[in-house]
């Protein structure tokens, strides 16, 4: 057998061994997800509060940055399911005292996911926090683009959200939304009327989230809106990406002035 021979035959049997673990791994987060699965479903939690504890294990795995080998996920995925339970890792033994789940999920989203969507996310955390309930909601932002995936916040969006006290997210990096992203009971609000179109079209059979307008949660612009649900480019928060300091901080001052509005349609949801 020749050198080049050898060498190719080398290759193909460490694709095999890498595809045979990967099945592995595979069939081992089937089965812890099934183990505990099987063990929520016996215990003398709602299936609602189950329901809930799944969607943050899946909302928590998909805001990994980096990529992970799929049995780090397999461990982070434990991990989560054990510090929402009180449990410590690999037992099975829990304290149902004092326990607090996350019941919604707000989605901002814009064209590339570096600007608006961002300073977005921030804004809402920070108001939601004040209004105590930042345990009880899961704020994220995805873009419709897949031009800036991976990218990190502008540094003029991280710079206006510094100035103004907000989280600049130096760990953000733009991600593109997904059609799973957008099931029950999750409150998606685009930047623009375009993105809405975006949205709705990606929206899978059978799913219903609310997608709203940002700025219709402003009172100034809600009160003279006929249909809130609407998608009308007057409603638009311009993209300040093409401009200067200046055009961030409109931005900034329009994402503000309707995240009042946010927190107390989701507290309305969260009471219904």
């Amino acid at each position: 057998m020749t050198v080049a021979a050898a060498r190719g035959a080398s290759l193909v049997s460490v694709r095999k061994l890498r595809a045979t673990a990967l099945t592995a791994w595979r069939s081992l987060a089937i089965w812890v997800g099934a183990a505990w699965a099987d063990g929520a479903a016996t215990s003398a939690r709602p299936k609602a509060t189950v329901a809930a504890m799944t969607e943050v294990v899946r909302y928590r795995v998909d805001k990994v940055r980096s990529p992970l080998h799929l049995r780090e996920k397999i461990w982070m995925r434990h991990r989560i399911l054990c510090s929402h339970r009180n449990m410590r890792p690999r037992s099975r033994r829990w304290d149902t005292r004092d326990v607090s789940l996350p019941i919604a999920r707000i989605m901002t989203v814009c064209t590339g996911n570096i600007c608006r969507s961002p300073m977005a996310e921030s804004v809402l955390r920070a108001r939601l926090s004040a209004a105590g309930m930042a345990g009880r909601v899961h704020v994220d932002s995805t873009a419709v683009a897949s031009s800036e995936v991976g990218r990190p916040i502008d540094p003029r969006a991280a710079a206006v959200l510094t100035r103004h006290g907000f989280d600049p997210l130096p760990g953000h990096r733009a991600r593109q939304v997904r059609p799973d992203q957008l099931g029950q009971g999750v409150l998606v609000l685009p930047m623009t009327a375009q993105h809405a179109r975006v949205l709705h079209r990606l929206v899978p059979r059978g799913a219903d989230p609310a997608i709203r307008m940002y700025r219709t949660f402003d009172p100034g612009v809600a009160a003279g809106a006929a249909d809130l649900d609407g998608e009308s480019s007057d409603w638009d928060i311009a993209d300040p990406w093409y401009g200067g300091a200046e055009d961030f901080e409109v931005a900034l001052a329009q994402i503000s002035d309707g995240a009042e509005g946010v927190v107390e349609y989701v507290r309305a949801m969260m009471e219904s």
